[in-house]
């Protein structure tokens, strides 16, 4: 069992090293399995009050379940932004709190999908004032499994898909 496993992590880690990061274009759908997800937009928002040093970026996602028959919920659907200095930003549960109060409730990422559905929604992020330049990383399914399972994008080493925007 000890040489199945050290030569089962030796694939992992090799397809890993030898994958690519893919740059998708805002408007391009990224799939897993029947729920799709794109980016359709990203923009800077007004400076929050009393938050010197940064600023928030609304990124708008579209999201479609392609199935022609069954409904669809995706497992454990998360959306990170990338910055230029490596840093990983998850959306800000505060600031997507205030921007609801003005743009009324989003639909969480998670929502069950019948074959056909689709809907819009809008998450919140706070990154430093600098930020010009990020990369949104959409990625499906727990984490637990998707870091060993030999080609997920989210397996340890593996490259990501990415939409690469830019923030004024």
């Amino acid at each position: 069992i000890l040489v199945c496993l050290c030569a089962y992590a030796a694939i992992l880690v090799g397809v890993s090293l030898n994958s690519e990061t893919r740059q998708l274009m805002l408007g391009a759908d990224k799939c897993f399995d029947d729920w799709c997800a794109t980016v359709t937009s990203a923009r800077s928002l007004p400076k929050p009050n009393g938050a010197a040093g940064t600023k928030l970026v609304a990124i708008t996602l579209h999201i479609s379940n392609r199935a022609r028959r069954a409904a669809f919920r995706p497992s454990q659907p998360r959306v990170t932004l990338v910055l230029a200095s490596g840093d990983n930003v998850t959306p800000s549960e505060a600031a997507q709190r205030e921007f609801e109060k003005q743009a009324g409730p989003q639909e969480s990422l998670a929502k069950r999908l019948v074959a056909g559905d689709r809907f819009q929604t809008t998450l919140i992020f706070k990154v430093p004032a600098a930020t010009r330049e990020a990369s949104v990383v959409l990625l499906e399914g727990p984490a637990i499994i998707t870091r060993v399972l030999v080609g997920d994008e989210n397996s340890f080493f593996h490259r990501k898909m990415v939409y690469p925007i830019t923030v004024e």
